[in-house]
């Protein structure tokens, strides 16, 4: 069980994931069916950040992961079937990405062993669970495509900071997984 030292920790990490999502979302854009349901489901992303980190008693961390993975499904769905879905394509497929790396993040820290050595998986003798895992995975996955991905942004400095902004929110969720 964490100590209360560790959980107020992980809320100011978790918290402080806020700002960079914020400037994440500001810069994504709206354009055509995409960006709109792109801008959408960020806005989404941030009230269940909020909710997680600054509202005790809030809706749970699992039903936030749902939605947040139903989310990404919507959007995928919706870009895969966009008329638009040329120019900001790449930053919204990148905002899949987030999605499902943050419900990742956000079902390790609702489950029962998040960010503790793997008491609740019997057959293994050290390391963490494995949910916890998949999401700091799918977290370093994240990063490493958005700092690829403001590499290659072209001339557009709003696709360059939205990329760098989502990727160090989604590195600051996962270290307040692991706090």
């Amino acid at each position: 069980m964490p100590t209360p030292a560790r959980r107020v920790s992980a809320a100011v990490l978790h918290a402080l994931a806020l700002g960079p999502a914020v400037l994440a979302v500001a810069c994504t854009p709206a354009r055509g069916r995409g960006g709109r349901v792109a801008l959408t489901t960020g806005l989404l992303m941030l009230v269940a950040m909020a909710d997680l980190a600054l509202v005790p008693g809030g809706l749970p961390g699992l039903a936030w992961t749902a939605v947040l993975l139903a989310a990404a499904v919507v959007l995928a769905g919706t870009l895969r079937h966009a008329p638009d879905a040329g120019a900001g394509c790449r930053g919204h497929v990148l905002h899949v990405g987030c999605l499902l790396a943050m419900a990742t993040l956000t079902a390790a820290m609702a489950g029962p062993a998040a960010g503790e050595p793997a008491a609740a998986v019997r057959h293994h003798t050290t390391g963490a669970d494995t949910l916890t895992v998949l999401g700091l995975s799918a977290a370093a996955a994240f990063v490493v495509a958005s700092c690829v991905a403001a590499a290659g942004a072209g001339p557009r400095t709003a696709d360059r900071v939205g990329a760098l902004a989502g990727a160090g929110s989604v590195a600051l969720m996962a270290a307040a997984v692991v706090a």
